[in-house]
């Protein structure tokens, strides 16, 4: 079996809510080959105390802008930190 690496870009945003702005940014980062997949990163909470929505509908948010080199990832909330 081949040992196959692949580059993954963290997106880390607000998601409050995603727009087709961090879509943009994600599908740019591929466009150059600087990756091989982009994983949108909602915060659990924002570092400058900015009301947002709940982490649950903007993590469900941002699952649905995924494809087959996009997806989300619900780290910041198991984390629960800034």
């Amino acid at each position: 079996m081949e040992n196959i690496r692949k580059r993954i870009g963290l997106l880390g945003f607000s998601a409050n809510p995603p727009h087709n702005g961090h879509l943009q940014v994600a599908r740019l980062i591929l466009k150059k080959k600087l990756v091989d997949a982009v994983w949108l990163v909602p915060c659990y909470s924002h570092p400058f105390n900015k009301s947002l929505i709940s982490f649950k509908h903007r993590y469900e948010m941002a699952l649905l802008m995924g494809n087959k080199e996009i997806q989300a990832t619900n780290v910041e909330f198991r984390l629960k930190g800034r």
